[in-house]
């Protein structure tokens, strides 16, 4: 076999053999059992079994079917054969790996002999390996070529599928330590213990030593404060036995006094009114135990009962050999064999299964929220030009407002975001920006890219067509940037003798068709800050301290210069860069996304894109996420961590985003939640009052639920009720947000009055009430910072 040691490993020694490199003897076959599905062995081997078994059957007979079809076909039907409990082919493969493949009996003689010693080991280094080495290190890329299939999730359930006394039958125990949870084996213990019935007679109290055999004094003082005293009156009145075992005392009903007499030695009451023993005492006291009990091992027995230890490993063998328990390993964490009944197994996979295939199943959109506020990284927002070259490699190619990039967008993705770190990256060639298109007189959308990227989105027939339709002084603008290469305004206006203003004009006409660029975004900025003729003589400049002594205009700062020619590929190239792009900037995709990038066709132009992918293995498509069409693929890695968020967190998380902001799934991927008043049935009647991904909007979300929408400049306000149990939590909360937006506004100089809420005048609405706590006050109807927050 083949073991890669990652460099700096610690505490390996190339010169001495590690201790992990031979397992034991006694649990190397669990270990292999519980790694197996995570293989492309089994992946392989399995496709093998469902051939021979006529379950994939070829569209056309007689031909060769592809490879890559087959093993979509092994997956879609290992997908199915997880909803069963015993499916043959899964049990087959298993058998067919162990038994025929890895001959895990001999491997078991090979190191058991290694361990007393009668097989040595020595170590070698040797320059080249040997022609048998050579062979598996020849197979080693194909067996982990297809490793990263299928996620977790689905692998811990494939397991969980298979019947552990089917495949017992086949080739032996099956370790299932890392595949049941110890919360599914609290919950049973408890229900076989029935906790949750506490006894409160004494019949009652006398049917439940029955049911169990026997209790500790802590185990009945744990049941509740009356339960000691009902066993103590059971003891007195002859109804139950109590004596010293091991290191705690037990209290049995007087029925089984002779079986624990018989089987452990427990001493006999004084009364003589007892049941003769019978000759399967240690048989009912053991399986009693076990029946009443999680797994358990032979250790636990000899503390709880005083037994030798060879008495009960003798008694467990016997019932595991007549079929009445089960060994193995068991529960998570532990180390030792453990035995248990049948039922109980049964039980335990059963439920084990269900929170698997819980966490495979659709989440609801909540947790979709909060997955794609991760994935975005807004929920967490790291600092420094890293954090913020990351969020630019998930919006590269993303139409954005130049006014709202260094406002909204980037901020809420870098902590502490400062213009300068922009201006870096595009100085030292790490990022581009390209004009998608004009947005009135001083704003615009525009498209970032890392440098390195930029032309492998552009479609080299749109951007031959641009070139077309330039006018005269935009041809001589690109002739001359063709010839010369980047220039500063001062250079392109002393070659074109042409007044400042036309070639400012015409150099922005250019950047909106994408001809055009700037190396820095200084003219953005400007563009955004004054109009077409204000110049810079006396301004300070945008990124530094000093004063400009230059007589440019604002919104021509920088050197323009010529964007890059599209690289020469086919749609069908286009169409997959582009598609991993959506899958690298949403993490899931459905159809719903293509509404906020600028792609001409949409989502069916890439939906062959998509469907390829899935066919080759590379993402996954399915129902992931509830209130979303069908129709959504996402890579292995994605679905590992959309599931991370299936639980909502224990403190809220409130989260503020521009309700336009691709972080934002409401609006686009998910529909607004309905705007109903408690006391109405209609919902808001004003369109100017319904939630819309508009331009200045907010959208406030808490632990992903939609909280409230905020129109541009809070005029309008909208708030969605939260559940009960956190209705007041979440208002305050909420309350306290909106207030921090409002002096936010203040500070810029605009107005920050709240005109209506859900439709209806501010004044008159529920939610009012929750805002004049926080720090508003009424006015004329309105709501307005109150004049002790002013300053």
């Amino acid at each position: 076999f083949v073991v890669r040691v990652p460099d700096n490993t610690p505490g390996f020694d190339p010169l001495r053999i590690p201790a992990w490199l031979v397992p034991s003897s006694t649990t190397v076959t669990a270990q292999l059992t519980a790694l197996l599905s995570d293989s492309a062995l089994f992946a392989a081997r399995f496709r093998e079994a469902a051939a021979r078994a006529l379950l994939l059957p070829r569209k056309l007979p007689g031909q060769r079917t592809p490879l890559w079809q087959i093993r979509k076909k092994a997956q879609d039907l290992l997908r199915g054969a997880q909803r069963l409990i015993d499916f043959p082919i899964l049990v087959e493969t298993y058998r067919k790996c162990l038994t025929d493949l890895f001959d895990t009996a001999a491997l078991e003689q090979l190191l058991a002999a290694i361990t007393v010693g009668t097989i040595g080991l020595e170590l070698r280094n040797v320059a080249t390996p040997s022609p048998f080495a050579n062979s598996l290190l020849f197979g080693y890329v194909a067996a982990f070529m297809y490793e990263g299939d299928v996620p977790p999730a689905e692998r811990r359930a494939q397991t969980l599928a298979i019947d552990p006394l089917r495949l017992r039958e086949l080739m032996g125990e099956l370790a299932l330590r890392d595949m049941l949870t110890l919360d599914v084996i609290t919950e049973v213990e408890q229900q076989l213990q029935h906790h949750a019935w506490p006894p409160q007679t004494l019949d009652a109290a006398h049917d439940l030593l029955l049911r169990l055999g026997d209790q500790t004094e802590s185990e009945l003082a744990g049941r509740g404060a009356s339960v000691p005293t009902l066993a103590a009156a059971l003891v007195a009145a002859g109804r139950a036995h109590s004596f010293a075992c091991g290191a705690a005392r037990l209290v049995v009903p007087i029925e089984y006094a002779t079986r624990y007499h018989a089987a452990i030695g427990a001493p006999l009451p004084d009364n003589a009114a007892v049941l003769p023993a019978s000759h399967t005492a240690s048989h009912d006291w053991l399986m009693r135990y076990a029946k009443t009990h999680g797994p358990f091992t032979a250790a636990d027995v000899e503390a709880r009962y005083g037994v030798a230890m060879a008495t009960v490993t003798r008694e467990l063998d016997a019932l595991t050999l007549a079929g009445e328990l089960i060994n193995g390993e068991f529960r998570p964490g532990g180390n030792a064999l453990e035995w248990i009944a049948p039922d109980v197994l049964r039980t335990l996979r059963v439920r084990s299964l269900a929170v698997a295939r819980k966490q495979v199943a659709a989440v609801a959109p909540t947790a979709f929220v909060r997955f794609t506020h991760a994935w975005q990284g807004v929920a967490t927002p790291r600092a420094g030009l890293d954090a913020l070259l990351d969020a630019i490699e998930k919006l590269q190619g993303l139409p954005i407002l130049a006014s709202q990039l260094e406002s909204d967008i980037l901020p809420a993705r870098v902590d502490g975001y400062e213009p300068t770190d922009l201006d870096t990256l595009a100085a030292a060639g790490e990022i581009v920006w390209h004009g998608v298109s004009a947005s009135g007189e001083r704003d615009g959308k525009i498209a970032l890219f890392l440098a390195d990227h930029a032309s492998r989105f552009m479609d080299p027939s749109a951007w031959a067509a641009a070139r077309r339709d330039c006018d005269g002084t935009q041809r001589q603008i690109v002739e001359l940037l063709q010839h010369r290469g980047a220039l500063f305004t001062s250079q392109l206006r002393d070659s074109l003798k042409i007044f400042p203003g036309e070639i400012t004009k015409a150099l922005w006409a250019l950047t909106w068709r994408g001809l055009v660029s700037n190396d820095s975004f200084a003219p953005l900025r400007g563009l955004l800050q004054s109009n077409a003729t204000a110049t810079t003589r006396g301004r300070r400049s945008l990124r530094s301290g000093f004063r400009s002594r230059r007589a440019a205009p604002i919104q021509s700062e920088g050197r323009w210069k010529l964007t890059p020619a599209p690289q020469v590929a086919t749609p069908t190239e286009r169409a997959d860069a582009t598609a991993r792009l959506w899958l690298t900037r949403y993490g899931l995709v459905s159809k719903e996304v293509a509404a906020l990038e600028n792609v001409p066709g949409g989502f069916a132009s890439l939906y062959p894109v998509f469907r390829a992918l899935e066919d080759s293995g590379q993402i996954r498509r399915g129902n992931f996420v509830q209130a979303i069409a069908a129709i959504q693929f996402a890579a292995p890695h994605a679905l590992d961590q959309l599931r991370l968020h299936i639980n909502d967190p224990e403190q809220p998380a409130l989260l503020t985003l521009a309700a336009n902001d691709c972080a934002n799934p409401y609006g686009i991927t998910l529909a607004w939640p309905n705007v109903r008043e408690p006391d109405e049935a209609t919902d808001i009647a004003h369109d100017e009052d319904r939630p819309r991904r508009s331009v200045g909007a907010l959208c406030i979300t808490i632990n992903g639920r939609a909280a409230a929408w905020l129109s541009r400049g809070l005029a309008a306000l909208i708030v969605w009720p939260a559940p009960a149990p956190q209705t007041e939590r979440d208002d305050a909360l909420l309350a306290g947000e909106i207030v921090r937006l409002a002096q936010a506004q203040r500070l810029r100089g605009a107005a920050c009055s709240i005109v209506t809420i859900n439709g209806l005048p501010a004044s008159n609405a529920p939610f009012s009430a929750a805002l004049c706590t926080a720090g508003f006050a009424e006015s004329g109807g309105q709501l307005q910072l109150s004049r002790l927050l002013r300053g």
